[in-house]
């Protein structure tokens, strides 16, 4: 039995919408979050507590971290927020109508 695709009406696509958004705030809070975490452990790690031979490597690992984390996990927040907030990237937006015309004069 064959199943009809339906359009999506206006509450679906602002359903849609609004969970990617959410998606999107979720992810710049457990960012947020883990890198304030991480710069408190980088003062920590400068505090006198942690300065002697066994823990050079500890100050390492955070001082790489505190600073490779942001950067690179940035990065890919940016890439997120840029799909949610459907910055730029008209070249893509013009062949997705493109093709989405098409389609429907085939009727497939």
């Amino acid at each position: 039995m064959k199943t009809e695709k339906t359009i999506p009406t206006n509450y679906q696509k602002a359903k849609k919408r609004l969970d990617r958004l959410k998606s999107f705030y979720m992810h710049l809070t457990v960012y947020c979050i883990i890198n304030c975490a991480l710069l408190g452990l980088y003062f920590l790690s400068k505090n006198s507590l942690f300065h002697g031979n066994s823990q050079e490597e500890f100050i390492t690992w955070v001082d790489w971290n505190v600073l490779l984390t942001p950067l690179i996990w940035g990065g890919f927040l940016i890439v997120h927020a840029s799909c949610v907030f459907q910055w730029g990237f008209p070249i893509l937006k013009k062949w997705e109508e493109r093709q989405i015309k098409k389609i429907m004069e085939k009727g497939n």
